[in-house]
């Protein structure tokens, strides 16, 4: 199916049937495909550009996530000095001077069952004109592993679990602002081949036109026409070059807008050079639908919210719990005249000044119903992200539904537009020989030509509706990426 759908949206690049009115507009400039256009979009457009910009913070903070049961640590340092007032001296009769420095690394390391465990060790060397410098050692250690709440993976790895899910939200919100600006370039991209094909029709009626007004001369000088009759071919003349003038400004617009969307500069003249052809596609209805279900973004991002909002429900009921903490406690201290003594009594068992306790820890909350209330909501919650979600499968079903007529229809429009072109053809060229024949009138003729023109125009906006519909087909299935072969790297 997915390969089906790529066949179907690169339609505009294959061989196809009913080639369109011949391109006499503007062809100098920069000669661009629809891919060119495409990939161009997604290197240089200003929304793409930003959002892949914001994804370096995004992929970092997946990062730090991933390091939440990794050791922390750090380092405290202090230097601290003081001079006594002048009642208090030494036995010399000095003012009492007191000088301090300390260094402390701590550790904290968070286990996935739950615990916690923290670790420091403190060293301080302190010395005053009254007394000799004492070095002092302090080492603790704690590890506190809850029993009740708070209890075992599963909670523990709540918040890496939502951080997951945030990264991968953010690769879905990535891929849809790449996927929206590839549709609307092709779109654009179209609109400028529609223009210049509108401009090339216009300028072949303002040949007919002329065409028109030489053959009234020629019968006017054979006298098979009154002169007055020419005023409705020169009125014609006149109304073919104002529409031609009009057609002249919207493809200035249609080219203004796609160099906004490729952020080109203004003056940059383009030449579409993909051809517009087109070809049948036929859509298995229950596949497609199975594809979108799978490959949306919002159908993806509304499952991540329902997988939020359950994890919140598990931590709001978690919160309920009694808190029992199983507790590990051991500390070491020291005051030595120096460091060796110090380092020694710190970390040898057979020192004195050290002690160890185990035991558990209780806390029963009372008359607080804030833990309740999280959890009626948090299951409030997760009930309307249910049906959130139900509402936009629902909603991408009814969309690839329409998408999937829409591309029936435009198709069938299509083929109507061309075999009304082609009677307009016939009928013109029938009305030219009578009119040489002086068999009809300008008025006649006039009317021919105008129903040609607009036929053509019908026929041209018909094909690019049809692409386009193939292209909202994709966008609504959720494979345009999966079209253009383009993939957005996950974080770490």
């Amino acid at each position: 199916m997915l390969a089906l759908l790529a066949a179907a949206m690169a339609a505009g690049a294959g061989a196809g049937r009913a080639q369109g009115p011949p391109s006499a507009a503007p062809a100098e400039g920069m000669a661009l495909t629809l891919s060119e256009a495409v990939f161009m979009a997604v290197r240089e457009n200003p929304s793409v550009r930003s959002a892949h910009v914001g994804r370096v913070a995004q992929k970092f903070a997946l990062e730090a996530a991933e390091e939440m049961f990794s050791p922390k640590g750090g380092v405290t340092a202090s230097l601290d000095g003081s001079r006594g007032t002048p009642y208090f001296t030494d036995s010399a009769g000095r003012p009492f001077i007191s000088r301090g420095a300390s260094l402390t690394p701590a550790i904290n390391w968070k286990i996935p069952t739950g615990a916690q465990l923290t670790a420091a060790w403190g060293q301080k060397l302190s010395s005053s004109s009254v007394s000799n410098a004492l070095n002092d050692s302090n080492m603790s250690v704690e590890v506190r592993q809850p029993l009740l709440q708070g209890f075992g993976g599963d909670i523990a790895e709540v918040p890496l679990r939502a951080a997951r899910r945030r990264e991968e939200g953010n690769v879905r919100n990535l891929e849809t602002t790449i996927g929206s600006t590839i549709a609307s370039v092709i779109e654009a991209y179209r609109a400028l081949v529609r223009a210049r094909g509108s401009l090339a029709i216009g300028e072949l009626a303002v040949q007919r036109a002329r065409r028109l007004i030489e053959v009234n001369e020629q019968l006017i000088a054979a006298g098979r026409m009154p002169a007055q009759n020419r005023i409705q071919a020169e009125a014609d003349l006149a109304r073919q070059e104002l529409s031609f003038s009009r057609s002249n400004q919207s493809y200035d617009l249609a080219r203004l807008r796609l160099i906004q969307l490729l952020d080109l500069p203004e003056t940059t003249r383009l030449n579409p050079t993909e051809p517009m052809d087109v070809k049948r596609f036929k859509f298995d209805l229950k596949k497609v639908t199975g594809t979108a279900m799978v490959r949306r973004a919002d159908i993806r991002q509304a499952q991540l919210a329902v997988a939020d909002q359950e994890e919140a429900l598990k931590l709001a009921e978690d919160a309920e719990r009694w808190r029992l903490d199983l507790v590990a406690r051991g500390s070491r201290w020291t005051s030595e005249s120096g460091y060796y003594d110090a380092f020694q009594n710190a970390f040898f068992v057979d020192r004195p000044g050290s002690d160890a306790s185990v035991g558990v820890q209780l806390t029963v909350p009372f008359w607080d119903k804030q833990p309740e209330l999280r959890r009626i909501e948090a299951k409030t919650g997760l009930e309307q992200a249910r049906i959130a979600l139900r509402e936009r499968e629902s909603a991408a079903r009814n969309e690839v539904m329409s998408a999937v007529n829409t591309v029936e229809l435009s198709w069938r429009e299509w083929e109507l537009s061309v075999k009304a072109l082609d009677l307009a053809r016939q009928k013109l060229d029938q009305e030219n020989v009578k009119l040489s024949l002086g068999r009809t009138t300008n008025f006649q003729v006039v009317q021919y030509q105008n129903d040609l023109v607009a036929q053509e125009n019908a026929e041209l906006s018909s094909r690019i509706a049809y692409l386009n519909a193939l292209t909202s087909l994709d966008r609504a299935v959720g494979t345009t990426l999966d079209t253009w072969e383009i993939k957005v790297e996950a974080g770490p």
